[in-house]
Formats: C-alpha cells, sequence, structure tokens
C-alpha cells in the first residue's frame, strides 16, 4: 500500500490485551471518545457481540458490557448484533452493516477469536472495519476480537483446551488493508495463570510461541499486547501510542523488543522494529540501533527470577494491599478503619464486576471479603470483654486526677479517689517509675467517691 493510501485514512484503530470492561481502562476508553468529533448528534457508539454470540449468557454479557460504559463512563452503547452465519442473508444483517458503517465507536471483545473469524469472513468485516476507519472514528478491540485482526489469529481454545495442532488460522488481515503488514497480534501476552506452568503469550507459553513464530512469512512477526494495556493507532497523525499498565513487545526472528507505557512515535518507525536487526547487519555503520531487540533466552532467564515473581494482575495487587491494610488496623484494635476497608474491598469487587475475564479472582475477592468481617466480629467481640480496654479512659482521667492532687499535696483526695478504683476492683500500683494499675477479681461496683 502507498504511502498516499495509508494518509486517507483518518480513524483510530485501538489494540486492548485485556482489561477491556475493566477499572484500569475507564482511562483508555474515556481518552478515545473524546477524540470523536462533535457533531450534531450524539456519537453512536456500538458493541458487537459477535466473539461471544454462541455462548447460552451471551446476553448477559452484552448487558454487562453496556453496563460498564454506562456507569463508568456515562456513555450509552448499543449492542451491533450479528451471532450466527444463519442470520446471512437476512434483514438482521442489513440493520448489522448500517449500523457498523454509521458507528463512531466500534467496540468488540472477548469470546472465541476462530468462532468470531468464522462470521466476520462471511460478512467482509475486515474490509468494512477499513473503510470504517477512512473516517475520523474509532474501532477499539480486544483479547479474542482483538486476535482476529491480523494476518494470522491464533486458535487459542482449540490448541490450549483441545490439544490441537499448534497452528495460526488466516485472520481478517486489517492490518494488511491499511499498512500492507502482515501481523499476528497476541493479547494476553504476560498471562501467568497457569502458575505452575507458561500460560504467558496468550495461553501458549515459549515452546508453542516459538513454532508458531517459525511459520510466519519472512515479512511477518509477531505484535504482544499484555493485559490491562494497549496500542493506539492514530491513522490521521499516523502515529502510536502504548497505553494501560503493562508493555507492547515486537517479536521477530528469536527476538524482542518491549515498548513501555506511554511511548510515542511514528508508525512508519514503529513498525520498523522488528526489522531493524536485519538493517543493522547489512549496514556496518548502524551499530547502535535506536531500537534494539533482545535475545528471548536472556529475556526470559531475567523474567524468571524477577519480573515472573511479580504479580501482573491489578485486582488481585489491590486484594492483597487492602489485605494487608485490614491486618495493620486490627492489630491496633482501630474498628472503624477496619471497618473502611471492608466497605473498600465491597467497592473495589463491584468496580471490578464488569470484568469479563475475571478469572476466580471474583471469588477470592468474596471469600476475602467474609473472612475480614468474620475476624472482624472475633476481635471486636474479644476487647468488648476485655475490661481494662472499657475502662481504660475513665481510669487514666482518675488517675491524673490524683496525680493533681499529690502534686499541691492533697492525700486526703488522692486517698479518696485509689479507695474508689479499689472499690471497683481496680488495684493501683505506685513506684519510681510511676503510677500503674490492674485489675481484680473484684466484682465491678458502681460505689461512688
Amino acid at each position: 500500500m502507498t504511502q498516499q493510501d495509508v494518509a486517507s485514512y483518518q480513524g483510530i484503530l485501538c489494540v486492548m490485551g485485556s482489561g477491556e470492561t475493566a477499572p484500569t481502562m475507564v482511562k483508555v476508553h474515556r481518552s478515545l471518545l473524546n477524540r470523536i468529533p462533535l457533531g450534531d448528534h450524539a456519537p453512536l457508539c456500538s458493541i458487537l457481540d459477535t466473539p461471544y454470540g454462541f455462548q447460552e449468557n451471551a446476553d448477559e454479557l452484552s448487558l454487562k458490557t453496556i453496563d460498564y460504559f454506562k456507569v463508568s463512563l456515562k456513555r450509552n452503547f448499543q449492542v451491533a448484533s450479528f451471532r450466527s452465519l444463519s442470520l446471512s442473508g437476512t434483514y438482521k444483517q442489513d440493520v448489522f452493516y448500517d449500523q457498523v458503517q454509521n458507528s463512531h465507536y466500534l467496540f468488540a471483545g472477548p469470546g472465541s477469536p476462530t468462532y468470531a473469524l468464522k462470521v466476520w469472513k462471511e460478512l467482509g468485516l475486515g474490509s468494512l472495519l477499513s473503510k470504517t476507519l477512512l473516517e475520523p472514528r474509532v474501532i477499539t478491540f480486544s483479547s479474542a476480537a482483538a486476535l482476529t485482526l491480523g494476518s494470522f489469529t491464533l486458535p487459542v481454545y482449540e490448541i490450549y483446551k483441545a490439544g490441537e495442532e499448534v497452528r495460526w488460522e488466516k485472520g481478517l488481515g486489517l492490518f494488511d488493508k491499511i499498512f500492507a503488514q502482515k501481523i499476528a497480534i497476541v493479547p494476553h501476552y504476560n498471562n501467568q495463570e497457569g502458575g505452575t506452568h507458561d500460560t504467558r503469550y496468550c495461553y501458549m507459553g515459549e515452546g508453542r510461541i516459538k513454532i508458531l513464530e517459525n511459520t510466519l512469512p519472512d515479512d511477518g512477526f509477531i505484535l504482544g499486547v499484555d493485559e490491562h494495556s494497549g496500542i493506539v493507532f492514530d491513522l490521521a497523525s499516523q502515529s502510536i501510542e502504548t497505553v494501560g499498565i503493562g508493555v507492547v513487545t515486537l517479536r521477530k526472528d528469536g527476538l524482542s523488543k518491549q515498548i513501555p507505557v506511554g511511548s510515542k512515535m511514528e508508525i512508519e518507525t514503529f513498525l520498523e522494529i522488528p526489522f531493524s536487526h536485519r538493517r543493522n547487519r547489512s549496514n556496518s555503520e548502524a551499530s547502535n540501533p535506536i531500537f534494539p531487540l533482545h535475545d528471548h533466552a536472556t529475556q526470559d532467564e531475567e523474567a524468571r527470577t524477577s519480573d515472573q515473581e511479580a504479580i501482573a494482575n491489578p485486582l488481585e495487587m489491590e486484594l492483597i494491599r487492602l489485605k494487608k491494610e485490614f491486618d495493620t488496623e486490627i492489630e491496633i484494635s482501630n474498628f472503624a478503619q477496619a471497618s473502611k476497608k471492608i466497605l473498600d474491598l465491597e467497592s473495589t469487587l463491584a468496580e471490578w464486576s464488569t470484568d469479563s475475564l475475571l478469572s476466580d479472582l471474583d471469588k477470592q475477592g468474596r471469600s476475602l471479603l467474609r473472612s475480614m468481617i468474620i475476624r472482624l466480629g472475633t476481635e471486636a467481640a474479644a476487647k468488648a470483654i476485655d475490661k481494662s480496654c472499657i475502662l481504660a479512659p475513665f481510669v487514666e482521667f482518675l488517675l491524673e486526677e490524683r496525680s493533681k492532687a499529690r502534686s499541691v499535696r492533697n492525700f486526703e483526695r488522692s486517698d479518696e479517689i485509689r479507695n474508689f478504683l479499689l472499690c471497683v476492683g481496680i488495684e493501683v500500683q505506685d513506684s519510681p517509675e510511676g503510677t500503674s494499675w490492674s485489675l481484680r477479681d473484684a466484682i465491678v461496683s458502681s460505689t461512688g467517691i
């Protein structure tokens, strides 16, 4: 594609690794929505339900996504629904086409990439999206939907869950159409759900991703996007920006280059990075490339000793933080602040309830919430029957009054206070180090001074 053809695009393409309906990506969505030109009417914002259209809870997922945008971003989204090839050639297909073509913000996320491909290829969605980006509009694809955008699509479930051969499927080829560039989009690039086994690179692990990489054509490369992260292609300004909380990785010929969050550069420069090592080999004067790529073996070894041990999921980090703060407040018997941490946890879980890929963290959070409530009740009850904790403020006040009486040699008043405390079961001990007190076995009485 010529530079003139590329320059004719005016839209924005955002590719997210995951977290598309999580609190972590609200800022990104807001920024993209704010870049839609204002017209006489409210912009049409649409959700494509095809990736999860085969699921029994498809309606529920659509409602959760609509609620996410309405609550978190104060935007009304509609569903551009096309769930099955059985709808092809019907009135519903025409309605779908019309809504996609007229939408100012198109969003698609979780589900099955291969199911979405089967439907979208039949509809010619790749060409339709390409035409949409000729206008100043926004397309945001994440997770399963993001997998379909490149020349090659990873059949994740077929490989990871069903044990089928490691391979690529032919994708929608949107990057071919816009940039004449063969790219394989791999979201969930830094996934760590496996625990004891490697689930990076969208659950493929290092072994499988090497096989997949070796089957790419000479002019193809992998674009990896971390979870709760993304890359924004601004076609009007011909620039990219990395967003979210992670990194974007370009992988080619056993080498990787990580682009940190907040990076900005020209699209042309970005797309040349995977091939920079080849240019440097042929150009003896260029011994220090601007964007050096790093060998995977070194990178992976370092990751396993440091970064791989870090917690990647922001919700998990928040659960750990709140539990630690709750424990601190309980240890000092600050039950009011401990209660506040429980409420903070409940609010956090509510915020994350729209995330489509919570895994088992939601259950862990609910379990932690119950555990904190039980512990608060237990600790408060234990302190409640500790008479010394209840009486301490009153005793300390009386001992202060006694000390004042002694300082002016009013020993009669001092003895009255001491005897009163003794009557209610509190023994006062004077020593060179100061005055202390303790409860006796006597029953507390209401005898006055």
